[in-house]
């Protein structure tokens, strides 16, 4: 199928990828978190309790610089697009529930050029609210296409 976005194909499959990784990307952040709690507690020095601590973002975990970045935008697309948009609905089945267009299209009455045309503006709004948060930059993707962890 032709990409009818004014985005590059490989940014939005990259973006499509990251949703399918977002739940493990948050289980790792998350026990992140845990063992620097767990190294705050158990140190006697209390520099380094305030230093463990004091830590705002996680250190780029996996593929994702910034990876708490990138689960506020996860965050901020399924709040935009919840289940009770058709949008939503839609994209819940794709990502979460991993099923296939086809049965999407059948079990939600929709059609194919639909289920497309959702996907196209839920993986470019996610794209959008990336820039936004100053994770990606709009020039390096139009430059190369290849670098989707600018900062």
């Amino acid at each position: 199928m032709r990409n009818r976005s004014a985005f590059p194909k490989e940014w939005m499959n990259k973006m499509d990828n990251f949703f399918f990784e977002a739940k493990q990307l948050d289980k790792e952040v998350q026990n992140i978190r845990e063992e620097k709690k767990t190294a705050a507690f158990e140190s006697s020095d209390p520099t380094a309790r305030r230093a463990v601590e004091g830590m705002a973002e996680i250190p780029a975990a996996m593929t994702y610089n910034r990876p708490e970045a990138w689960l506020r935008v996860a965050d901020m697309i399924w709040t935009r697009f919840n289940k009770n948009t058709d949008i939503g609905r839609v994209m819940y089945r794709r990502y979460v529930l991993k099923e296939s267009w086809q049965r999407t299209c059948t079990e939600c009455y929709i059609g194919d050029a639909t289920y497309f045309a959702y996907r196209r503006t839920f993986i470019e709004s996610a794209l959008l609210a990336a820039y936004a948060l100053g994770i990606i930059d709009v020039a390096t993707i139009f430059q190369n296409g290849t670098e989707v962890n600018k900062k």
